[in-house]
C-alpha cells in the first residue's frame, strides 16, 4: 500500500541512494586515495548500505521508483537550500534542527542492550524498538543478541 511504499522510501530506499551517491562522490574525487586514508566510523556508517550489490539496490528503487523520487525531490531541495546558505554565509541552523523530534523519538544512550532470546514475551518488541531508534546488532551470545 501506499503508506508502506512511501514509509520504506523514506528509511530504506533514499538511505541507500544517498549512500551510493556518497560513495561515488568519493570514487570521482582527485584526492579519492587521501580522502580515504582519512575515512572513519562516520563515512563507515553513512556508507554502509551503499556497499551493497548495486543491482539489488537499483532494483529496489526502481520498484518503489514513484515514491523514491518524491523522497529524493525533498532532499535535493534540502541539499540546494544548504548549499546556497553556505556559499553566502547565511544560517544553516535551521537545516541541521529539523531532525530534532526523530532524534528525541529515537533516545537511547548507545549504550550496548543483551536480548535475551529466551524471553519469550519480549524480545521481539525489544529488538523491533532497537531497530527503529538505529541500533545495530553488535555482538551475539549464548541464546542472546548485543545491540548498541
Amino acid at each position: 500500500d501506499d503508506v508502506h511504499d512511501e514509509s520504506t522510501a523514506l528509511v530504506s530506499h533514499v538511505p541507500h541512494v544517498l549512500a551510493t551517491e556518497l560513495l561515488g562522490v568519493v570514487a570521482d574525487a582527485p584526492v579519492r586515495d587521501v580522502a580515504l586514508g582519512l575515512a572513519a566510523g562516520s563515512f563507515r556508517d553513512a556508507t554502509r548500505v551503499g556497499r551493497t550489490d548495486p543491482r539489488r539496490t537499483e532494483a529496489m528503487v526502481t520498484d518503489n521508483a514513484a515514491w523514491v523520487a518524491s523522497a529524493l525531490r525533498v532532499v535535493v531541495r534540502d541539499l540546494e537550500q544548504l548549499v546556497r546558505a553556505l556559499e553566502s554565509n547565511a544560517p544553516v541552523g535551521e537545516f541541521f534542527d529539523r531532525p530534532d523530534p526523530v532524534r528525541a523519538a529515537a533516545g537511547g544512550t548507545g549504550e550496548p542492550v543483551r536480548v535475551d532470546l529466551d524471553d519469550a514475551g519480549t524480545w521481539r518488541e525489544t529488538l523491533t524498538a532497537a531497530g527503529a531508534r538505529g541500533a545495530v546488532v553488535v555482538g551475539v551470545e549464548d541464546r542472546a543478541v548485543v545491540v548498541a
